[in-house]
């Protein structure tokens, strides 16, 4: 696999992985602020999605072999815009 297009698929893994966070976060932070008593198991449902298809992306072959292949290339994430660092803005600022 070319190097370049390995790096395209972690982006998306990563973006994935990202998002099921996310996702997973705003349950969380739901159920412990102004959500009804009543709805938690809908959320627990909802989390427990998340975290299975989390685990699947996390642990397919698919995903083995990228990062087999991605660690076979001393150098090829060690530049911080590889690693898709700083990609995600925390500032609140409109």
């Amino acid at each position: 696999m070319e190097i370049e297009r390995a790096l395209q698929q972690l982006e998306s893994l990563q973006k994935k992985l990202y998002a099921y966070h996310c996702a997973d976060s705003s349950l969380y932070l739901d159920a412990v602020t102004t959500a009804p008593s009543d709805t938690s198991e809908g959320r627990g449902v909802a989390m427990s999605i998340l975290a299975g298809e989390s685990q699947k992306l996390m642990t397919s072959p698919e995903t083995k072999a990228l990062l087999d292949e991605l660690s076979a290339r001393p150098g090829a994430t060690s530049h911080p815009s590889r690693r898709g660092c700083g990609k995600r803005s925390t500032s609140t600022a409109g």
